[in-house]
């Protein structure tokens, strides 16, 4: 049997050949005790049911009190909601190109399973090796080629939150100028229909600072350059559709530290 999220609600269909169906009964152990509601049909009954708790369950299936063949069934309820997708965003936003990358992903809470990882960039699929012990997940790769890259992680078997994840590793060195910062939400994450805010500090005086925003096939999105008199330059951007964006933030050419990335887009609610 197959795992669920946990406060997911899900369905199992318990088929068999019986004269006198009322006979059957069900009843589910786990960290939670999850309400069952069966409803009847020919020769089947749908289970549906809500898991609180990460952890294994089990479906017990008996007849005139007895259990049948095969039960209990087993089944695994997975929690991936304390999931921080836009640190692992960061993370493969600093990708260096043919630099050997070692992520690795806290598991304690998930529940019983294991990590996958799927790797597809310039080579098609690459190779990505992933280590799983109790409590964590070590993935590793190397970006061997710049271009664009899909790094693609399930917990038994279920992606996990915003997978897979989209980003860009230049052919360039990385973090040529160091001396002009940037933070703002406008680099980990985009609204469709609101303008997206990154500030750059220490901005010397001029019009060397450009700044480019591309969506994954390549349409130039929307960009304006706000030059304030403290040396702090705003980049205001739009984007047109959910999906995942390339900005990239030059001064005289060289990339800014940390650019280019690459940033999901949700919509504004």
């Amino acid at each position: 049997m197959e795992g669920i999220k946990v406060k997911n609600i899900g369905t199992l269909v318990i088929s068999y050949n019986l004269e006198n169906p009322r006979g059957i009964s069900y009843e589910m152990l786990g960290p939670s005790k999850p309400t069952l509601q069966v409803s009847r049909r020919n020769n089947a009954d749908i289970i549906n049911f809500t898991p609180k708790k990460a952890g294994l369950y089990k479906l017990l299936v008996k007849y005139n009190n007895k259990l049948l063949r095969n039960s209990p069934f087993e089944l695994t309820a997975i929690d991936l909601s304390h999931f921080n997708y836009l640190n692992l965003q960061d993370s493969l936003n600093s990708i260096i190109l043919n630099k050997d990358v070692a992520i690795t992903l806290e598991t304690a809470r998930c529940g019983p399973g294991s990590v996958l990882a799927e790797l597809q960039g310039p080579l098609n699929y690459e190779g990505v090796d992933v280590t799983n012990t109790p409590n964590t997940a070590s993935v590793r790769f190397r970006a061997g080629k710049p271009g664009n890259y899909k790094l693609a992680l399930f917990y038994n078997g279920i992606p996990f939150p915003q997978s897979p994840y989209s980003f860009f590793v230049s052919r360039k060195s990385r973090g040529k100028v160091t001396t002009m910062p940037m933070e703002g939400d406008g680099l980990k994450l985009a609204y469709v229909g609101k303008a997206n805010y990154i500030y750059v500090s220490n901005v010397p005086k001029g019009t060397g600072l450009q700044v480019e925003v591309l969506s994954y096939d390549k349409i130039q999105q929307e960009v304006r350059v706000l030059t304030g008199t403290s040396g702090t330059s705003t980049i205001e951007y739009y984007v047109s559709s959910v999906g995942v964006y390339s900005i990239c933030v030059t001064w005289e050419g060289a990339d800014l530290a940390g650019s280019p990335l690459t940033v999901p887009a949700v919509q504004y609610n």
